[in-house]
């Protein structure tokens, strides 16, 4: 997967992502909305895949892995009652919603780290003057700072604070889920 870039929107900077994520789909460049707009776009979803983009193997040996943050993901969005799609339920899936979590952290020489992590949702949208379907950013948020090299771990902390973002605005336009949640109980998949 190719890193994602930082762009400058409105006075404030928005991480896009121009990469292929799983599941062979295009993501398709950053565009401004308002938040009020991107969490209409979470309305309706009957959850989200979860695909946390590969940590570097420099991050990886500072403490911070792969699979931690994406059990650390996919048990927060369930606590929160948001259902986790496996991958393979995904594709079948009216537009395919993909919860990307993507962390940069690095240092240059001794000492801290710089981070940034996005936390973006991506679906399949059709275009209105033609019905042309793409893979597109639909909400994100995300963040920037430094860490020191000790440190490292404590990203986890910064993406858990993104991740309950996703929540209160998923819960904002689908508040039946935590009701459909507290009915199902504790009969979850373990986490993968």
């Amino acid at each position: 997967m190719s890193r994602g870039g930082l762009y400058r929107i409105g006075g404030r900077w928005k991480a896009g992502m121009l990469a292929v994520v799983c599941w062979g789909a295009t993501i398709c460049g950053v565009f401004a909305q308002t938040e009020t707009q991107g969490r209409e776009t979470l309305r309706g979803l009957k959850g989200v895949g979860v695909f946390v983009e590969p940590l570097s193997p420099e991050v990886e040996q500072g403490g911070l892995t792969t699979p931690q943050l994406q059990t650390d993901v996919v048990l927060q969005l369930r606590k929160a009652g948001i259902p986790v799609l496996r991958e393979e339920e995904v594709p079948n899936t009216p537009g395919m919603p993909l919860l990307l979590v993507h962390v940069n952290a690095f240092k240059r020489a001794p000492g801290p780290y710089a981070v940034s992590v996005l936390v973006a949702v991506y679906q399949r949208v059709a275009l209105e003057r033609n019905q042309h379907t793409s893979f597109a950013q639909t909400w994100s948020t995300s963040f920037m700072g430094m860490v020191g090299e000790e440190e490292l771990s404590q990203v986890r902390d910064g993406v858990a604070a993104e991740i309950e973002k996703f929540i209160n605005a998923y819960l904002a336009v689908n508040p039946e889920a935590t009701v459909e949640s507290s009915q199902a109980g504790n009969a979850e998949d373990p986490v993968s």
